[in-house]
């Protein structure tokens, strides 16, 4: 063996240090240098001045605010600047309590702050770096529409001036507001008074007929210039650069359906809340969404990049953008749905059945008010309508999977759900795929499956409990309760939201993601005879 010449390595090792510090250098200068700023507030500050406000001087901005009534302007001594909750003195608790079931979150609260408040931009540096794109020859703009019935006056306005302030004027075509109908006194002439002042941008669309989110939002599209629409409910806020990651999205694939990752918005004390990075939307055996976390499948698929988009299953349906012409040549809304809910399970389907893609951007953030309930009545009740909508895109879109929901609840059979039939001729123009492709190639994580073994409960006959997922959330510990619920498996015990697992014999039963093949951890032996 001939002697190592250590010369010769040293050279080596000397000359591969030389070249990962160029490697560094060249990042730096490259990656780093661009986000002119060098820390958040700077970039916050950079993309804040390219909203409407942004070619007046402090005193001229002040002035405009003043008239519109969106005075403050984000000094941080007054009430909810910076995201900052509320929070109220011993006088004013009693009114809050009076006044909360009007709107379903604490309007006196919302009230108190400035409807053109500041906000945090929650996301990290390195992801505004990630996220700042160059979109002037993308050549898209945006309508966005708003659709509010008996909204508070202060969350409506608010949607308005963070909309106004945060977006490019050059990306924002218009605001369509569309009035569903509402009887309060203060969303009559006095609104159109504040309307006509916001100017030419700002247009208000009055239904005088009680027509439900679905139906107001197709009114909305049909007056809409932009190239793109976006979808908005009436108690959002915008944030620093919202939208530019959105279009910039649907102009590289037309076909993609973009949403904001959701913030909350506290509905007692209006604190910006900062979500998770790694969630999505899904949907139950029952067809209801939900939120869950983000698989390990995808987050692979993202390289574990927090500012990557995220190919969600659904979506909630409240925030999107979509391009104007494909949101019309993919069928728009089924307008055999009523009112509101199920709408946003029935097109999550058909974009990804269709050919399309459906996409969470993280650098896109919005803030939303979250109710527990609704505060409106529905004609026909909730009930009727939610089982109308679900069944409507169960017959057009689950094929040989039609018959869970049914199975789950019954009384789905019986609930008359119009005619479908354009509906099912849609999906033959535009060759969409099957549910079991959706199954297989988007939403394998689910445990949705043609066949089942079993469905029903899990019962103590003698003290008459069941298993409960308590809420189904991954992780949490199954115990027993009276029975409510129906539940089944093949092989694995199987809710509509997991699986039910157990490392070692003397464990807790676990709600975890499902193996899939009833693996070691989650296989479960039903006995005929026992029963």
């Amino acid at each position: 063996m001939r002697p190592v010449d250590k010369r010769l390595v040293l050279k080596i090792v000397l000359l591969t240090s030389i070249f990962w510090i160029c490697v560094q250098f060249f990042l730096l200068n490259f990656l780093i240098i661009p986000c002119k700023f060098g820390n958040k507030e700077g970039l916050q500050k950079q993309e804040q001045q390219s909203g409407l406000f942004g070619g007046l001087s402090g005193g001229g901005a002040a002035a405009l605010l003043a008239r519109l009534g969106g005075g403050g302007g984000g000094s941080p001594s007054l009430l909810g600047e910076g995201g900052k909750p509320v929070r109220l003195p011993a006088n004013l608790i009693a009114d809050s309590k009076a006044k909360f079931g009007l709107n379903q979150f604490d309007v006196v609260v919302s009230n108190l702050i400035s409807v053109n408040r500041s906000l945090p931009d929650v996301r990290h540096p390195s992801v505004i770096c990630f996220c700042r794109t160059n979109l002037q020859t993308s050549g898209l703009n945006t309508s966005v529409i708003i659709v509010f019935h008996n909204e508070a006056w202060s969350t409506l306005l608010r949607t308005v001036h963070s909309v106004l302030n945060r977006s490019p004027p050059k990306l924002l075509q218009e605001v369509i507001l569309v009035d569903d109908a509402s009887d309060r006194d203060y969303l009559g002439a006095s609104l159109e008074t504040y309307v006509a002042a916001l100017g030419a941008q700002v247009r208000l669309l009055r239904l005088h007929k009680r027509s439900g989110l679905i139906r107001a939002r197709l009114a909305g599209a049909r007056e809409a210039r932009g190239s793109t629409l976006t979808f908005l409910d009436a108690h959002c806020e915008v944030t620093a650069g919202w939208l530019e990651p959105l279009i910039v999205h649907v102009f590289n694939n037309p076909h993609s359906v973009v949403c904001p990752a959701i913030d909350v918005i506290s509905d007692t004390t209006f604190e910006y809340l900062q979500s998770t990075e790694k969630t999505w939307g899904v949907f139950s055996w029952d067809l209801l969404f939900d939120w869950d976390v983000v698989s390990p499948r995808e987050e692979l698929r993202r390289h574990h990049n927090p500012a990557m988009p995220i190919r969600t299953p659904a979506m909630a349906g409240g925030l999107f953008l979509i391009r104007r012409d494909y949101f019309y040549s993919l069928g728009a809304y089924d307008e055999g749905m009523e009112v509101w809910g199920g709408e946003n399970v029935e097109m999550s389907l058909r974009v990804w059945q269709c050919g399309g893609e459906l996409l969470i951007i993280p650098c896109s953030r919005v803030g939303h008010v979250f109710r527990k309930v609704s505060p409106y009545s529905w004609p026909g009740g909730v009930t009727h309508v939610l089982h109308r909508n679900r069944v409507r895109t169960a017959r057009v879109w689950l094929d040989e999977f039609i018959e869970l929901p049914f199975t789950l609840d019954p009384s789905l059979r019986i609930f008359e759900f119009g005619n479908v039939s354009e509906r099912i001729a849609l999906r033959r123009r535009l060759k969409c795929k099957s549910f079991s492709w959706y199954l297989q190639n988007i939403f394998p994580e689910s445990n949705i499956r043609p066949h089942i073994a079993r469905l029903g409960q899990i019962r103590n006959p003698v003290h008459e409990l069941c298993f409960d997922t308590g809420g189904g959330r991954k992780g949490q510990v199954i115990a027993a309760a009276a029975c409510r619920g129906t539940g089944g498996g093949t092989g694995e015990l199987t809710a509509s939201v997991g699986c039910l697992g157990a490392q070692h014999i003397h464990d807790n039963l676990i709600l975890g993601q499902c193996d899939g093949d009833a693996g070691a951890f989650q296989k479960f032996i039903y006995d005929e005879q026992v029963g």
